[in-house]
């Protein structure tokens, strides 16, 4: 399904996924001789993978139509994991 209800499982997938993230950049800046290095700049909007925030799945803006006939009655005033591929 595409509107999944978000749960304490997915906020702990989240974390999980952050604190990986973060253990994977400080292992790679530490060089051999055990020193920080300077971390890569990252760009705004772009992940690793190349993928971008979808603009039309933007906080604020209405939901686009064609995601409007699969919303059932039964999600619509229930906590949704992101359906953004990005945040994923």
């Amino acid at each position: 399904p595409i509107f999944r209800p978000f749960t304490r499982e997915s906020l702990a997938a989240i974390e999980a996924r952050i604190a990986e993230e973060k253990a994977r950049k400080e292992h790679a800046n530490k060089g051999e001789d055990g020193e920080d290095h300077a971390e890569p700049v990252h760009h705004q909007g772009m992940d690793d993978e190349g993928l971008e925030a979808d603009p039309n799945l933007e906080a604020g803006m209405p939901l686009p139509k064609y995601l409007l006939n699969v919303l059932t009655p039964e999600v619509t005033a229930t906590p949704l994991e992101d359906i953004d591929k990005f945040y994923e």
